[in-house]
């Protein structure tokens, strides 16, 4: 009878795993995720949902483990910020370090891309067919931008603002700004990406393209958004990261 008893009990909740990495209960919960539906998953629904009407009509429950799951699982639900497990932050703030990274070659690149621009334009026999390729790499690398760009702030947007937004995060008990400083970085990063985009395109090159100030001048500004660019992605890459982290060592908090 007994062994019936087992093997009913294991057809509803599934042999046992072997033994793993302890995980919180609360990150547990936090991470899982909504089963595909199934017979299987449609048979243990019901069996949990009978348990719990038992024990809602009894007022009695004789699994403290099963308590403890359901008040995580309340908790949890009510806080809108997903607690991360610890190769979760690390796999995280290693792909932030990485677009920072990724950012600053490409600004570089394209620094380079513009100083031989420079030099090009002012040599006697300038000729616009002759920096076509150049333009063509430099137009790669605009895209390459863009995509690590888009990246980050996607990051920003799921992992920093909305996080901020729902959960009330803070990097200290005294910072108030955290939110605001987000979304301001976000927004200068943001204002720089749209106008490399737009000035580094082949349309906007040509235009200046000839000898003299109007190309300096041109030149310069497309500087000083690169350098701008690398720099708000690299402050917003290290806050993203404390948040990140932050949200990582709430896994402790909670147990």
């Amino acid at each position: 009878m007994q062994e019936t008893q087992d093997h009913n009990h294991n057809s509803v909740l599934g042999h046992s795993a072997p033994e793993q990495e302890v995980i919180p209960l609360k990150t547990w919960v936090a991470n899982s995720v909504h089963p595909v539906a199934s017979p299987e998953v449609a048979l243990r629904c019901r069996v949990v949902r009978l348990f719990i009407e038992r024990v809602q009509a009894t007022g009695q429950c004789d699994y403290p483990e099963l308590v403890e799951l359901m008040e995580a699982t309340y908790e949890v639900d009510q806080s809108a910020g997903r607690l991360l497990l610890p190769r979760q932050v690390d796999a995280l703030c290693l792909k932030l370090e990485g677009l920072h990274e990724d950012i600053s070659n490409v600004a570089m690149q394209l620094r380079d891309g513009l100083d031989q621009l420079s030099i090009i334009l002012n040599k006697p026999a300038f000729d616009l067919l002759s920096v076509r390729p150049l333009i063509s790499q430099m137009g790669k690398s605009q895209e390459q931008l863009d995509r690590s760009v888009q990246a980050l702030l996607g990051l920003a947007d799921e992992h920093g603002v909305k996080s901020a937004q729902k959960s009330g995060w803070r990097l200290n008990a005294d910072d108030q700004g955290t939110t605001g400083e987000l979304r301001y970085l976000c927004q200068s990063l943001g204002y720089c990406h749209r106008y490399l985009v737009e000035y580094l395109q082949f349309p906007s090159l040509r235009r200046e393209l000839a000898p003299g100030d109007a190309w300096l001048t041109f030149a310069k500004r497309l500087y000083r958004y690169l350098d701008e660019c690398v720099s708000v992605s690299g402050q917003l890459s290290q806050l993203l990261q404390q948040a990140v982290q932050l949200r990582g060592s709430q896994v402790k908090a909670a147990e």
